[in-house]
C-alpha cells in the first residue's frame, strides 16, 4: 500500500507542476498496482509519466 501512495504522490505532483492534472486514487490487488489520473491531454500526459517513471 505505502508504495502505491508513493506512486500516487509522484504522478500527482509530476501532472500538478506541468499543469496537466492530477491523481484521483488508485487500487493495488492481485499483483496489480493502478493510479487513476485525470488530465487534459491524454498524449502529452502519457509521455511525460512514462519519462518520469522509466528505470524505476
Amino acid at each position: 500500500m505505502e508504495k502505491r501512495h508513493q506512486l500516487e504522490e509522484r504522478m500527482d505532483r509530476t501532472l500538478g507542476w506541468t499543469g496537466l492534472g492530477h491523481t484521483d486514487g488508485g487500487s493495488i490487488g492481485s499483483g496489480i498496482m493502478e493510479v487513476g489520473c485525470i488530465v487534459v491531454d491524454f498524449e502529452l500526459a502519457k509521455k511525460l509519466i512514462e519519462q518520469d517513471l522509466k528505470d524505476t
